[in-house]
């Protein structure tokens, strides 16, 4: 049974964040990506909704801690 990594990237909407996530998926490993702005997310990333099979896009838990 092969096992299977899940990475958390921060800062996934640009630069080295956005590098190695989509290096990491066409390695075929899981994926959280978590950016401060949705919106950038997601026109990086090139998801159109929240979640794909082997990513998950998490921006409401940044928000929720900066505002603490």
């Amino acid at each position: 049974m092969e096992k299977v990594q899940v990475w958390l990237v921060t800062g996934a909407s640009k630069g080295l964040g956005l590098s190695l996530v989509k290096q990491l998926l066409t390695a075929g490993h899981r994926v959280a990506a978590t950016s401060r702005n949705l919106k950038a997310l997601t026109s990086a990333v090139g998801f159109p909704g929240k979640t794909s099979c082997r990513c998950r896009l998490i921006w409401r838990m940044i928000t929720a801690l900066k505002a603490r």
